[in-house]
């Protein structure tokens, strides 16, 4: 954890579904937005960027989120979030 809000995940194995393939080393990131989930969508779709998983609602380390998922150009996967 790096902060309140923020988390990154060093994979040593595969332990979860959420990234089909993690390589030995690979990281996931959590970070915890201030806007709406539509104007991070808008955003990334601005960008060009793919979404890999969006909208959906998770429970996070402290309460509940809506979560949209990309990946970096390393293939790590990286989740933006809002507080529900």
């Amino acid at each position: 954890r790096i902060a309140k809000n923020q988390s990154i995940i060093i994979w040593r194995r595969r332990t979860c579904a959420a990234r089909p393939v993690p390589t030995k080393g690979s990281a996931d990131l959590c970070l915890i937005a201030s806007t709406s989930i539509e104007e991070i969508v808008d955003h990334l779709n601005q960008a060009k960027v793919e979404i890999e998983l969006g909208r959906v609602a998770r429970t996070g380390a402290i309460g509940a989120i809506r979560s949209v998922y990309v990946r970096d150009p390393d293939q790590n996967l990286v989740e933006v979030s809002i507080f529900s």
